[in-house]
């Protein structure tokens, strides 16, 4: 069946005796009809599970002998089998009610500017201005992205058209990243097309000068201690002259008119910049205490130690919040490096590992955390943290109580074991929705791309991309990247300092799958955790760990608020912000915005949440699940 065409085909199931027609309906969603080859009416239920199992039965699928009596249906099975289908009826009505929701970019895609503000990263490139070298080529990408065929993308041009500039001709490319996941179906769980983002920032809107001011001065502070984006952290040159260049933007300037910008915009929209509130990210608990998350830094407590030694116990073993320290390079500052990676380059080793370990302790470290975790890896261990520190389940759920009251206990529902396998599912999901929306919907380019479009804007003078150049140029923030890149590569210029050797990922930057991942296990987290409860590991709430500059060990501090004032953490907050951490972690590394963080949150917020209302029907008793959201509010389930 051709997608999206509305046609219906029909095939017969080999040895059932019955007809399957499949087709999909007007509002987008797939539909399976099952018929007897005898006639067209309708069977039973009751019956056409009669057959089925019959069937089963003698090919041998339930995996037992046709002819033993356990193979024969017991008394009530046929009644369990109903209820089964019940369910799985209830859910697939539950994820297709609705409206499909409206897929729609920021316009940016168009060729009469050479796809400049799309992801081409991989097709040949033009030296001299760093644009896709033929339009056909991304509208050949285009077209496979939406078949997902992979005789048509190996139909793509992929690599530079005349050879590399810094490395053999011969060097490996790197493919796209699974283009397809976003054309899979899940069986559980909403659809990966049913949820939407809104439209990514336009070329030249002032929130777009922002967000690549903001990665460039990520990129310029990557080295200094993420200690020094405090409230009572003193004056830090550095720090301050990068917050005093992105005040006097109109995006983060409150003096400055309100900008025309979507509502979506607007709520993204930072102003009066401070050493609390900077590169932080939106949510309750962000701007509260240290930077890092203690999720982030604090271990389990254990014979002969204790949190602030920064081990996990994880059954016989154990985890190290160290992380492997990596020489403070920058990669991608001269043009024929950029130029290589823009084409599909696969370069060699990296960043060098220094062979020590430390607390995460600067942007970098971060970075590198991010570019090395294995998918969930932060949330897995941030439950195995707080369980070990006292910070159970949510009490209003089942088997919480003393086994005296209970007479059971949780495991396989709502106990350790529940929480981490749904982390897994949750992650599965939120990559397949995200990936749609990155290839299928906006395809944005990345701040890599965005910064080279800068640095070529007076060869191929584009209205937006030169009102953004216009912006930027006599801002500190240009002259200090114009040092960096003078410093490392010999020549100046607006490129983006990258912490990667290859730079971006090979699929688009909105959304962000790190981010929408962070969202959807965050979501979980703090929904099946006692969320509203003080996070007090560090003696009290109003206390927090922070690596020593080094990042040799762990310190205290105390927590205030974004305004200044003492406050205390909680482990809704203490949840949120790790969620930024492992999100904004990518643009410290200079390959994601802050609008991909924030709205790809959300929608891994909404991935969560399906799966929750999906999961609560196959529960013999669902509790009511209270979900505290990224805005703010509470969603009851």
């Amino acid at each position: 069946m051709r997608r999206g065409s509305g046609r219906v085909v029909g095939y017969t199931a080999p040895r059932i005796g019955v007809s399957v027609m499949v087709g999909r309906g007007l509002d987008g969603f797939l539909y399976a009809l099952v018929v007897p080859e005898e006639g067209p009416s309708r069977p039973s239920r009751r019956r056409f599970l009669q057959g089925v199992a019959a069937a089963a039965a003698a090919t041998g699928t339930v995996g037992v002998a046709a002819g033993d009596a356990s193979a024969q249906p017991a008394q009530g099975h046929e009644g369990r089998l109903s209820d089964a289908l019940d369910v799985r009826d209830q859910a697939a009505t539950m994820s297709a009610a609705g409206d499909q929701p409206r897929q729609e970019s920021n316009g940016d895609e168009r060729s009469d500017i050479a796809y400049a503000m799309s992801f081409t990263k991989g097709l040949p490139h033009s030296y001299r201005t760093g644009l896709v070298l033929r339009r056909t080529d991304f509208e050949q990408f285009v077209g496979a992205i939406e078949t997902g065929a992979s005789s048509d993308f190996r139909a793509v041009p992929l690599g530079p058209h005349s050879g590399f500039r810094t490395a053999p001709d011969d060097s490996p490319v790197r493919g796209w990243e699974t283009p397809a996941a976003g054309l899979c179906f899940n069986l559980t769980g909403h659809d990966p097309q049913s949820l939407a983002m809104p439209p990514a920032p336009k070329a030249g809107s002032d929130e777009l000068v922002g967000e690549i001011a903001e990665i460039y001065a990520q990129a310029a502070l990557r080295d200094e201690p993420l200690t020094d984006l405090r409230h009572d952290a003193g004056d830090r040159a550095s720090r301050d002259r990068m917050l005093v260049e992105l005040a006097a933007l109109p995006w983060f300037n409150s003096d400055s008119p309100e900008p025309a910008a979507s509502p979506a915009a607007l709520r993204r929209r930072r102003t009066g910049l401070s050493p609390q509130t900077a590169f932080r990210g939106l949510a309750p608990g962000d701007t509260v205490g240290p930077y890092l998350s203690q999720l982030l830094l604090v271990g389990s407590p254990g014979t002969n130690r204790g949190p602030l030694d920064g081990i996990i116990e994880y059954g016989a073993q154990t985890i190290d919040q160290r992380v492997r320290r990596v020489a403070p390079t920058d990669f991608m500052t001269s043009w024929d490096e950029y130029f290589d990676v823009a084409n599909g380059l696969s370069p060699g080793a990296g960043a060098l590992d220094t062979g020590s370990r430390r607390f995460i302790t600067t942007g970098r470290d971060l970075a590198h955390y991010v570019h090395n975790d294995a998918l969930y890896q932060a949330y897995f261990n941030a439950a195995l943290v707080m369980l070990s520190n006292g910070i159970g389940l949510d009490p209003s759920l089942p088997y919480q109580q003393d086994d005296k009251r209970d007479h059971q206990q949780g495991f396989v529902l709502f106990a350790m074991q529940h929480v981490l396998s749904l982390l897994g599912e949750v992650s599965d999901r939120a990559l397949k929705t995200v990936l749609f929306q990155k290839f299928n919907v906006h395809r944005r380019l990345r701040p890599e791309s965005l910064a080279a479009r800068i640095e070529k804007s007076d060869v191929r003078e584009i209205a937006e991309i030169s009102h953004m150049a216009d912006q930027l140029t006599d801002t500190g923030i240009a002259a200090e990247t114009r040092r960096i890149t003078a410093a490392t590569s010999g020549t100046e210029s607006m490129l983006l300092p990258m912490a990667y050797a290859e730079g971006s990922p090979m699929h688009p930057s909105y959304g962000a799958g790190h981010a929408t991942v962070a969202g959807a296990c965050v979501t979980i987290l703090k929904t099946l955790f006692d969320h509203t409860r003080p996070f007090d590991i560090a003696g009290d709430a109003s206390t927090a760990f922070v690596a020593t500059r080094d990042g040799s060990q762990l310190a205290t501090v105390d927590v205030f608020d974004e305004l200044g004032n003492s406050s205390a953490l909680t482990v809704e907050g203490e949840l949120n912000k790790l969620a930024a951490n492992m999100s904004i972690g990518r643009n410290w590394a200079g390959v994601h915005y802050f609008s991909d963080y924030w709205e790809s949150v959300l929608l891994g917020e909404q991935v969560a949440i399906e799966l929750l209302r999906e999961h609560m029907l196959t529960i013999p008793e669902p509790p009511s699940l209270r979900v505290p959201t990224f805005g703010g509010t509470r969603l009851w389930l």
